[in-house]
């Protein structure tokens, strides 16, 4: 009897065409009773025109439920299903961006409900989704009604779609894998604990930063604490100082204080030593002034008698200065009329020295002119005496004219045998400079060969050898030969010169050419007896 209880308490499908059929997951007998399920539990699910369903009711059990069965069988669907219904969005699906898709294909709109457990009465949410304008319609326990409620309600039953800890679709089980340990423990808070234990991590977290923050303000504030003890340790001795500074200041600031009173002191005895002094000079003045009194009184009487003398002596000043005042005025009188009569004078005897002044004038001229008339008749005199002398004697004007001419003639020789002298110094100091610079030259030559030459005979002496041969016995052959190129060929271009030795071998170089083949073995012949010896 045992194992038909235990098969009742397993859900099953009774599955027909999916495009016609009902399909049910059914529970135990008495399933949607309020004592087996728990609040948020899933009752029912209708689908109607969804997916690949036309028209299906799944009722699951009130523990654990699976759906069992082949590739595009439906599966899938149901639980898309129950994500869209509970208010989920499409992108945790991971199937569609756009909830029409979920649709069945030809159908213009789709229906979705789904029933759960709530103590006080169950709650039923319905979807209508509609192909054309993408939207949908919401409806709560038989009432229009619009998302956010909906969203409301399925928060307040602790169901999360959109937490891969409670509701897990295929599309998302590699986002699931990824996920790391305090994301799942999150997550797994969300799902299974109750609304304030996620708050509570995220406050413990929190509190946990703050931590790691105060810890940190503690650490810098002890770094601070025992750099300020450093630094103050360093500025006790400027402390001390200070103080030292501040103690010798205050003694001033007294002994500023102090000062006035000394300088009071010393003022006032001063002050008192004064006037003893003055009262000693009052003493001796009164015993001078009592000394002095009778000769004050002989001063007076004289002075009395001397007051009419005075005025009368005033009196006769008076009269002097009125006197000596005529007087001035008399002799100005007398300037006056001496200096008119002078200028009557000058007037009277003006016209006569101005006659007097042009006959000088007039007589010095008439001199002037009788001097220039002598002389001009005395050089008229000598004019005439030259010529006469030079009537006398014969014309040598041919005879200048022709000396003229053959000086004329030997200047014309004399500059161009200067000008032929001038381009034989310039043509000989030409020639001097090409010749210093071919013996530069060829001093430069016969240092560069003797340089090749001693380069040869260090590296190949047996090559110097024959080269010395050559040029001792040249006559020997009939034909030219040639010195190695090395010797002959001058590169003047460093670059060039380096290209050259790249290329051609040295063996090539320090070779001997000839134009004979005959020279050549009788070079060869000669040189290998030389060599030998």
């Amino acid at each position: 009897m045992a194992e038909p209880n235990k098969r009742q308490r397993l859900s099953h499908i009774t599955s027909g065409s999916q495009t016609g059929s009902t399909s049910l997951l059914r529970g135990p007998e008495g399933a949607g009773e309020a004592g087996s399920f728990v609040e948020g539990s899933i009752l029912r699910i209708t689908m109607k025109n969804f997916l690949t369903y036309d028209y299906s009711v799944v009722h699951p059990g009130p523990n654990l439920n699976m759906i069992v069965g082949a590739n595009g069988t439906g599966k899938s669907s149901i639980v898309c299903a129950i994500c869209l219904v509970l208010a989920g969005r499409t992108v945790t699906l991971g199937r569609g961006d756009k909830v029409g898709l979920y649709v069945k294909r030809g159908c213009q709109k789709g229906f979705v409900e789904i029933e759960l457990f709530k103590n006080g009465g169950n709650l039923v949410i319905s979807r209508e989704i509609h192909v054309e304008n993408n939207q949908s319609l919401w409806i709560l326990n038989g009432g229009i009604s619009n998302q956010k409620k909906v969203e409301e309600e399925v928060k307040a039953l602790q169901i999360q779609v959109s937490n891969l800890c409670q509701f897990l679709p295929q599309e998302k089980v590699g986002e699931f894998a990824k996920m790391s340990k305090v994301e799942l423990l999150e997550a797994t808070e969300k799902s299974v604990g109750p609304p304030e234990m996620y708050e509570y991590h995220c406050e413990l977290k929190n509190f946990r930063n703050k931590e790691r923050e105060l810890e940190n303000v503690v650490k810098e504030k002890a770094s601070f604490l025992e750099k300020a003890k450093q630094r103050n340790e360093r500025n006790k001795i400027d402390v001390n100082r200070y103080y030292e500074k501040k103690r010798h200041l205050d003694v001033i600031e007294l002994l500023e204080k102090k000062k006035p009173w000394v300088e009071y002191e010393t003022a006032r005895k001063e002050l008192e030593g004064l006037k003893m002094e003055r009262e000693e000079a009052k003493k001796q003045l009164s015993a001078l002034r009592q000394a002095q009194a009778p000769m004050l009184k002989k001063i007076q009487q004289i002075d009395d008698q001397l007051k009419p003398n005075e005025a009368q002596m005033k009196a006769k000043t008076a009269a002097i200065k009125d006197a000596s005042v005529k007087c001035k005025q008399k002799q100005d009188q007398l300037d006056r009329k001496h200096k008119e009569a002078r200028r009557i004078r000058r007037q009277e005897t003006s016209p006569i020295d101005d006659i007097k002044q042009n006959l000088r004038l007039k007589q010095t001229e008439e001199e002037d002119h009788q001097k220039r008339i002598n002389n001009t008749r005395r050089t008229i005199e000598d004019l005439k005496s030259e010529l006469a002398k030079i009537s006398d004697q014969p014309d040598v004007t041919p005879q200048i004219n022709a000396v003229n001419m053959e000086l004329r003639r030997i200047q014309v020789e004399r500059a161009k045998i200067e000008g032929e002298r001038a381009d034989l110094r310039r043509e000989g100091d030409n020639i001097n400079a090409e010749s210093k610079m071919l013996v530069r030259r060829l001093k430069d030559m016969n240092n560069m060969m003797n340089a090749k030459e001693e380069k040869l005979r260090g590296r190949h002496r047996d090559t110097h050898a024959a080269l010395q041969w050559l040029r001792k016995n040249r006559g020997l052959f009939e034909g030219n030969v040639h010195e190695p190129m090395m010797l002959v060929v001058n590169v003047k271009n460093p670059e060039f010169a380096k290209y050259v030795e790249n290329h051609i071998p040295f063996h090539d170089l320090r070779a001997f050419v000839f134009q004979r083949k005959d020279d050549m073995e009788k070079f060869m012949t000669e040189v290998r007896v030389v060599l030998t010896v």
